[in-house]
C-alpha cells in the first residue's frame, strides 16, 4: 500500500462530507449514493443517483441525481411529516373534555 491518494480522492471526500451536511440537516435520514443499480426496500434505484431512507419509516428510498435535488425532496417529505404530526397532535387534543 502506498501513501498516494486516490485517484478522484478530493471528489469523493468533498461527496461524502455534502452527504453528512445533509444527514446533519435532517435528523433520522440517512443519505447514500450507489455507483450501481440496486434494489432498496423494494425500490430500484438506478446507478449513480442519491438517495436517502428515514430510520423509522418503511417507505421506499427517495431518489435523485445529485444532492441538491435530494436535499430538496428530503425536506419537502420532512415537512409533510411534521404535518401530519401536528394534525395527530391537534386531532388527540380536541377529543379531551374538560
Amino acid at each position: 500500500m502506498t501513501d498516494e491518494p486516490w485517484p478522484d480522492g478530493h471528489e469523493l471526500r468533498e461527496q461524502l462530507l455534502a452527504q453528512l451536511a445533509v444527514e446533519g440537516r435532517f435528523p433520522g435520514w440517512q443519505i447514500l449514493h450507489t455507483p450501481r443499480k440496486r434494489w432498496v426496500r423494494y425500490a430500484e434505484v438506478p446507478e449513480g443517483c442519491f438517495y436517502a431512507v428515514h430510520d423509522r419509516l418503511g417507505e421506499p428510498p427517495l431518489v435523485a441525481t445529485d444532492l441538491h435535488q435530494l436535499a430538496g425532496l428530503v425536506e419537502q417529505r420532512q415537512q409533510q411529516i411534521q404535518a401530519v404530526q401536528s394534525w395527530v397532535a391537534r386531532s388527540d387534543l380536541r377529543r379531551i373534555k374538560p
